[in-house]
């Protein structure tokens, strides 16, 4: 007989110190389990230091820091409040002379997007089901966004060269992390 599925704790004490206070206060701010803020806390984190480093697991291969998290919770357990306190602190950072994150964007625009910001971008979605239905829209779901999206989290170089662009956009290291919230109900039509 298999074993009951059995729901412990999210292990706040295995975060680094910092993400792992923040992450305690704004959850009792909410009156919202800290899963709320420390996931989407951890992509936050990882966003901001981007490019910027990388590890090297072994001679030749380098892995940076993306993360493509979901918090998957039920409408009204206060998911999209902790998703927005845990993403505050690098959408302060973002100026008009540098980008720190994006929320509805083609892959087209992201391609430039992260052609221009090196050090990497947040995709940010509130509603991940959005995003997920907004890939392909302009092709007739025949492109090729999902790929794209896989390739980046990936971390393999990109060159685009399309039909109405200038110039080709060439991205020898993307980083792009993505975020947000989708109800436990919906993810069966995103398969």
């Amino acid at each position: 007989m298999p074993t009951p599925f059995r729901l412990v704790s999210f292990p706040v004490e295995f975060l680094p110190e910092p993400i792992g206070k923040f992450s305690t206060a704004c959850a009792a701010s909410l009156s919202a389990p800290v899963e709320l803020v420390a996931i989407p806390a951890l992509v936050v984190a990882a966003s901001a230091i981007g490019n910027s480093r990388v590890i090297s697991l072994k001679q030749g291969w380098i892995e940076p820091a993306i993360f493509f998290a979901a918090v998957v919770s039920q409408s009204g357990t206060m998911k999209s409040p902790a998703l927005q306190q845990a993403a505050e602190p690098l959408q302060g950072l973002d100026t008009p002379g540098r980008r720190t994150w994006t929320a509805d964007v083609t892959v087209e625009r992201l391609a430039g997007l992260l052609a221009e910001n090196p050090r990497g971008l947040l995709l940010l979605r509130d509603e991940l089901s959005a995003w997920v239905k907004s890939m392909n829209q302009y092709k007739q779901g025949k492109g090729s966004d999902r790929q794209f999206y896989l390739s980046v989290w990936g971390g393999a170089p990109h060159k685009g060269d399309r039909k109405r662009d200038s110039e080709a956009i060439s991205i020898p290291r993307p980083y792009l992390s993505v975020v947000g919230c989708i109800p436990p109900a919906v993810i069966p039509d995103h398969r």
